[in-house]
């Protein structure tokens, strides 16, 4: 391989990993809040910072999203938190993929058990400590992150069977259980209008999932995951 076509490999491979890693960022987001470890671990600007590479578009509403993340704004923004997520009275936007894929009250649904299975075919377990479902955004999210990243790296193995297992598996999940509610989770998220930093964060996610995900604006030729 020549010099200019392994600077090209170790392009997409970099873009690749970028786009992983901006999920597992976006999923930090949506955890309880605690603003101070947010604010000491950068989470915002390392996500903006990642999605100049990745999908420029989205770099502006994380960049609105970190303005307001103050230290003496906790309460405000776990009281915003627990109106979106946890309820009562009503859960604003219900952060669970079996919510809008098995419809209304569908939590631990058909979805979540065809989710729960594409984590075991991967070797994957929920935490024990986790308390959480296993199709919380979070931890979709973070499942999306793995699947990319092992996908960025498809090329380090000679074992074809585990690339095309990586490769199914980042297809199948991207298209069956991100792409089919996180935008409509977005929405309500926005439309529920609790805090400037989750507004910034649903529109950035929401851009990501539909649009930086699949490296459009990206490295040119990368359509590995489409």
């Amino acid at each position: 391989m020549n010099t200019a076509a392994r600077k090209f490999e170790n392009d997409i491979r970099s873009h690749r990993i970028a786009r992983a890693e901006c999920c597992k960022l976006l999923s930090a987001c949506f955890y309880p809040p605690q603003v101070k470890m947010l604010l000491e671990e950068e989470i915002t600007e390392k996500l903006g910072a990642l999605l100049k590479t990745v999908f420029p578009d989205a770099v502006a509403p994380v960049v609105s999203a970190g303005k307001h993340l103050e230290s003496e704004n906790q309460v405000a923004l776990s009281v915003a938190y627990t109106r979106l997520f946890l309820g009562p009275p009503a859960v604003l936007a219900p952060p669970y993929a079996s919510f809008y894929l098995d419809g209304p009250g569908g939590v631990m649904g058909p979805a979540s058990v065809e989710i729960m299975k594409m984590y075991a075919e991967m070797g994957l377990r929920i935490d024990d400590t986790f308390n959480e479902m296993p199709d919380h955004v979070t931890v979709v999210l973070e499942f999306l992150y793995y699947l990319l990243f092992l996908a960025a790296n498809e090329k380090s193995t000679t074992d074809t069977d585990k690339k095309a297992q990586i490769g199914h598996a980042a297809n199948c999940f991207l298209n069956r259980f991100v792409k089919t509610w996180i935008p409509q989770f977005c929405v309500q998220v926005i439309q529920a209008n609790q805090h400037p930093f989750y507004n910034g964060i649903a529109q950035c996610l929401d851009m990501f999932i539909r649009y930086g995900v699949n490296g459009v604006n990206g490295v040119k030729g990368d359509n590995y995951v489409c």
